[in-house]
């Protein structure tokens, strides 16, 4: 069974999740951002080991789930220490020690979740970009 988890009419996207194959499916029904988005995942999910599916046919590619919590920015849990630390470290292990690195472009606490032991995953790639400044992310 596959279930629609979000539609957005604006940015002409959405997401489904695929019960049987266990993998989200993002999809866009204008091509804008779709190559944005796929080359960030792309990026992102090998530094994670994780593989990504293009279905360019489809303006769609394939995503792991990641079984975990995500927060709103008004939850007051976002302002734990633990949880703030966590984002910082994966940030800092996961990117280049170089002075221009790939750039998520939207890194808010919407778009992390949170996995066992509070582990960071960021997700929704759709405004990244090849070359920013080390650290914009992060402080973002």
């Amino acid at each position: 069974m596959t279930t629609l988890l979000k539609l957005d009419t604006k940015k002409n996207n959405g997401v489904l999740f695929d019960n049987k194959n266990k993998v989200i499916k993002k999809f866009y029904l204008k091509n804008k951002n779709f190559n944005r988005e796929f080359d960030g995942y792309k990026w992102y999910l090998s530094k994670l080991n994780k593989k990504i599916l293009l279905e360019k046919k489809f303006n769609s590619f394939l995503l792991p789930v990641f079984k975990g919590k995500n927060f709103n920015f008004w939850q007051k849990l976002i302002f734990e220490t633990q949880i703030v630390e966590k984002v910082i470290e994966h940030y800092k292990y996961y990117w280049p020690k170089k002075k221009y690195v790939p750039y998520h472009g939207d890194l808010t606490i919407e778009n992390i979740i949170f996995l066992k032991k509070k582990e960071p995953v960021f997700i929704d790639w759709e405004h990244f970009r090849k070359k920013e400044e080390w650290g914009l992310d992060i402080s973002y």
